[in-house]
């Protein structure tokens, strides 16, 4: 979406234009190469804040504006066609408000209505307090919750739909045959708790027309989806800023052209990928957990990872992009397939590709347990800093990296263990060492050098047949000593080279 190009574009000077896959065809710009340097001095926090300001959200309606309204009798026989503050409470019909060009404030008092219907109003506003139920929430209009109680929504249809929801307080507890909640616009959330059982998506936002509508944005919040199909689906921006979510879906877990996720807690269980999006997933810190069958992170053009946890319990390919850059953070990633892989197959056969797959890593410390290639770039591969770990089960024909294009290992440490085919052309930039050993699954390994010194210890994850190391604490020549508990051998470290 263009808010988060547009961001990018502002902080780094262009230096991303990498992710900004829809840049207009008839006018080609000429891509300027990311450099790390510039890529880690990113303030994302401003990201955000140009990401928001870009969206045309609806924020829910203030609440100076709608304490403001006078208060009016409510005839549950009759349909709200006037302005007004309503308040309900006890058992009551559908209700039914037709009141154009009006503000409707609905106070909900441990009511229990079957439905509620919304023909037409300038805007509504549903204050809950206490414990309010209802059937499906039906509005041509837009939707403000806010409160300090609860609302529960059984539906056999959509639970909420409206043209915007903003969920501003209180809580919501929505059982629902289809959606949880449709707003063909966008869903505004803060500072409030959403608990949503559903046969289709928990929240979907729907709105692809403009790229400044279809956004999901939370912050400050709980939220709680069990769903058949999509956890979250936006047309457009997915924006999770601090609280707690909780998704389980049968399809995808979060769904989206952009994602953002900052200071958030974020555990997903997908039935296909955990995170999809047609454009670029920016992980800025909290921590992630994703279960999927599945990529467990999916972006058509860039992943970028920059600080938190990442946890991809499972999933058949890790992290798949264009790009993916990890910058920081702590990722630990479990594949049966490739843990990383940066290939185009994802691009849309109409969108221009100005640049070809590529990973960089620039910091962080990222393990990475795979079926078959650890790193698998059909590009580029960029190792300058940080802390790599990767172990391979079954290669095939490949192994710890399998990199089409250029291949540069200039800082960091880098440790790879398991069943290997030799990488060509790799550029080392550091001491190095490769070595042919069989160590046993569970089996610890060092490395130390002539004074006993330990420069490396792992616990092996898979049956090794191979380890190599790279890291700025060898010496190019000197000798060290590799042990497991199957054996030890002494080797020399190689000085920087090209293979």
């Amino acid at each position: 979406m263009r808010s988060v190009r547009l961001a990018l574009a502002i902080l780094t000077a262009g230096v991303l234009t990498a992710c900004t896959h829809n840049l207009p065809t008839e006018e080609p710009r000429t891509p300027v190469p990311q450099t790390a340097d510039t890529l880690t001095q990113t303030n994302y926090q401003r990201l955000i804040s140009v990401t928001r300001e870009e969206n045309e959200t609806f924020e829910g309606v203030h609440e100076s504006q709608w304490t403001a309204v006078a208060s009016a009798e409510f005839n549950p026989e009759q349909d709200i066609t006037r302005g007004g503050s309503y308040t309900l409470s006890g058992d009551l019909p559908a209700l039914t408000i037709n009141a154009p060009e009006e503000l409707v404030v609905i106070r909900l008092a441990n009511a229990t209505l079957p439905s509620i219907t919304v023909q037409s109003a300038r805007n509504v506003v549903v204050v809950t307090e206490g414990d309010n139920s209802s059937g499906v929430v039906r509005s041509n209009v837009n939707l403000t919750f806010v409160g300090t109680g609860q609302l529960r929504i059984t539906s056999n249809s959509t639970g909420i739909s409206a043209n915007n929801v903003a969920v501003l307080g209180g809580a919501l507890y929505i059982s629902a045959d289809g959606h949880g909640i449709e707003a063909y616009d966008s869903v505004y959330v803060r500072d409030a708790h959403i608990s949503i059982d559903a046969g289709a998506h928990g929240i979907t936002a729907t709105d692809t027309t403009d790229p400044a509508h279809g956004v999901i944005d939370s912050a400050r919040s709980v939220l709680k989806i069990a769903v058949q199909k999509d956890g979250l689906k936006a047309g457009s921006d997915v924006i999770m800023e601090s609280g707690a979510y909780e998704i389980s879906a049968g399809n995808n877990a979060v769904n989206g052209e952009e994602l953002v996720i900052l200071k958030a807690d974020f555990n997903v269980k997908a039935g296909r990928k955990g995170i999809e999006c047609e454009g670029d997933a920016f992980i800025l810190g909290g921590i992630v957990t994703i279960d999927a069958e599945y990529n467990g992170i999916n972006a058509t053009t860039t992943a970028v990872i920059t600080g938190g946890e990442v946890n991809i319990v499972r999933a058949l390919e890790g992290i798949e992009a264009l790009t993916v850059l990890i910058e920081g953070g702590t990722i630990n990633i479990t594949a049966t397939d490739d843990g990383i892989n940066a290939s185009s197959g994802n691009l849309p056969e109409d969108r221009p590709n100005y640049f070809k797959p590529s990973i960089t890593i620039t910091g962080g410390d990222l393990s990475i347990n795979a079926g078959t290639d650890g790193i698998d770039s059909n590009g580029e591969l960029r190792i300058t800093n940080g802390k790599v770990r990767i172990f391979v089960q079954d290669p095939g024909n490949n192994g710890f990296f399998d990199v089409d294009g250029s291949f540069e290992i200039t800082g960091g440490t880098v440790f790879a263990a398991g069943k290997d085919h030799e990488p060509i052309g790799v550029t080392l930039g550091a001491p190095w060492i490769r070595e042919p050993m069989d160590i046993g699954i569970g089996e610890a390994i060092s490395i130390r050098d002539a004074k006993d010194t330990v420069i490396l210890e792992e616990l092996v994850e898979v049956e090794v047949r191979q380890i190599f190391f790279s890291s700025p604490e060898l010496k190019a020549g000197e000798t060290y000593t590799i042990s497991a508990e199957s054996g030890s051998k002494e080797v020399e470290a190689k000085k920087p080279a090209v293979r």
